[in-house]
């Protein structure tokens, strides 16, 4: 589906190196703020009919970003284009990449990607960092490739001058988030190296081979 070979007719992924293979049209490219969604079709010779849908982010997880991908993913599970093998819809893949935004969105992105089902992908160059690792944990499939930076935190209030860190009731609604999203046993790992960074911009970086190693991808 992508390649790192240049190309006159496919689009550039958005925060990688990366290409679109058989790349068929671009659906949607929409630009809010500092926020850039894309939906992008490709043609899967393995699809009984219709084509892959492949929706990229590029900016800050923030209210946006969930009301707008949600309301693609509605587009895509009701419309007639997507890509069906034998009887079964594939999943759509959600392409990330982000320094973060707010937890409360990060969380809500992801609740909406595990109600569609979908993929959440790292591509080369693309680094999801603080909120949008919140949101990548939601992917019913998760993937990182090459170099691609997963990063967590604690969650925050910036108050200027300083930060204050998480509360006892954000603390307990990310560690539920994660126990949800990646089961038990890797929630709870997760969460404790988490919860060991308050930072603006410091945290735990995982890189593909280390995501997989811990659980996180599957």
């Amino acid at each position: 589906m992508y390649s790192c070979a240049p190309s006159n007719y496919s689009p550039q992924i958005l925060g990688s190196s990366y290409v679109w293979i058989d790349y068929h049209s671009t659906i949607k490219d929409i630009k809010i703020g500092d926020l850039r969604i894309r939906h992008v079709r490709t043609n899967d010779s393995s699809c009984n009919k219709g084509f892959d849908d492949v929706i990229e982010l590029d900016g800050t997880i923030n209210n946006d970003a969930t009301i707008v991908i949600e309301k693609i993913l509605k587009e895509i599970n009701n419309g007639v284009g997507k890509c069906v093998i034998g009887s079964q819809p594939i999943s759509t893949i959600i392409s990330l990449n982000s320094d973060g935004g707010y937890l409360v969105e990060g969380i809500a992105l992801g609740k909406i990607f595990r109600k569609y089902g979908v993929t959440t992908i790292l591509y080369k160059n693309q680094k999801c960092r603080s909120a949008c690792s919140t949101a990548f944990f939601g992917g019913k499939y998760r993937d990182m490739v090459e170099n691609a930076l997963l990063m967590m935190h604690s969650p925050y209030l910036d108050q200027g001058y300083s930060i204050k860190c998480a509360s006892n009731n954000e603390a307990k609604i990310l560690k539920e988030y994660y126990k949800e999203m990646l089961g038990n046993d890797v929630g709870k790992l997760l969460y404790n190296r988490t919860m060991q960074y308050c930072s603006k911009s410091d945290g735990w970086e995982l890189n593909p081979d280390a995501a997989k190693i811990l659980g996180i991808l599957n």
